[in-house]
């Protein structure tokens, strides 16, 4: 896959990052300091979110958000 077609891959890919937010907040019991979409591969839609208690990132996995 060329570069472009990598980003039109990424953009058919877009949770509402209100949901995952509150998904990942959920699941974590810790406030989401930030959210970042990583766009590498060419498949799934991941991010990787700080979190308040932790100042740790982690990887997470969006595209089953629906």
């Amino acid at each position: 896959m060329t570069d472009a077609s990598q980003k039109q891959v990424h953009a058919a890919f877009n949770a509402p990052r209100d949901r995952l937010t509150a998904l990942i907040e959920e699941v974590m019991g810790a406030r989401v300091v930030s959210l970042e979409r990583v766009t590498q591969g060419y498949a799934n839609e991941v991010y990787r979110a700080e979190l308040a208690s932790s100042g740790t990132s982690s990887s997470v996995f969006g595209g089953a958000v629906a």
